[in-house]
């Protein structure tokens, strides 16, 4: 939430702000360059699935296993969990601090999630009955990721692509054992050997080599 701050800042999360600044940065960069594409990860996969959305001045979004769902929460529950999250006292964890990394505090607060998802409801609500701005969208998620709900993300897509944008996903397999965060390469299990050629794929708008990340046909979903 704040540079040098600790999880407990996440508690100061709204999804009103996530998605001004999910907004500053498209504008931001629309200021920098003639096209611009957005990768976002986990929460931040969350805010590129509400540009993907709403914004038309994009020109390509890819969306890396968001937050708009939580794995085994059923879908009629997931308004009143994300409300259940928001209404109980906050709840935060932080992981051990790293001597060798001083600068990262690494930690969840029960509010911000509940604000992300809030952000995730309103980009699926809004794809009920609106086209996504942006045309072109890359879905990649993570065949070991336990966290997010894969059919939340993956019935968001069917929407996109019922009202016409160009929509794909593919999945990072199983075999790899990788995280929620595909990205971060101090984790303890990474591959970003893999994972980083597949993403840079993703975003010049190319289709990654199929052993490291796996087309996923809409006709099987």
């Amino acid at each position: 939430a704040e540079r040098g701050s600790n999880p407990a800042a996440l508690a100061k999360l709204t999804a009103d702000t996530l998605r001004d600044a999910a907004d500053r940065a498209v504008d931001i960069g629309r200021g920098l360059g003639d096209s611009v594409i957005v990768v976002g990860l986990s929460g931040g996969g969350t805010m590129a699935a509400w540009i993907a959305q709403s914004r038309g001045d994009v020109r390509r979004v890819v969306v890396i296993a968001p937050l708009i769902g939580v794995s085994h929460v059923p879908w009629a529950l997931e308004v009143p969990v994300v409300a259940v999250a928001l209404r109980l006292p906050e709840i935060t964890h932080a992981d051990p601090r790293d001597a060798r990394q001083p600068d990262r505090e690494l930690g969840w607060s029960t509010h911000g999630v509940g604000q992300i998802l809030r952000l995730g409801l309103a980009a699926r609500r809004a794809s009920v009955v609106a086209p996504p701005a942006t045309r072109d969208i890359r879905i990649l998620l993570n065949a070991n990721d336990r966290t997010i709900s894969r059919s939340a993300v993956l019935g968001l897509g069917r929407r996109w692509l019922q009202h016409g944008a160009a929509v794909q996903v593919f999945e990072l397999p199983d075999s790899l054992g990788l995280p929620h965060d595909v990205i971060d390469p101090r984790q303890r299990v990474r591959r970003t050997d893999i994972v980083y050629p597949v993403i840079r794929a993703l975003a010049d708008g190319e289709t990654p080599p199929a052993r490291f990340a796996t087309p996923i046909p809409w006709r099987s979903q």
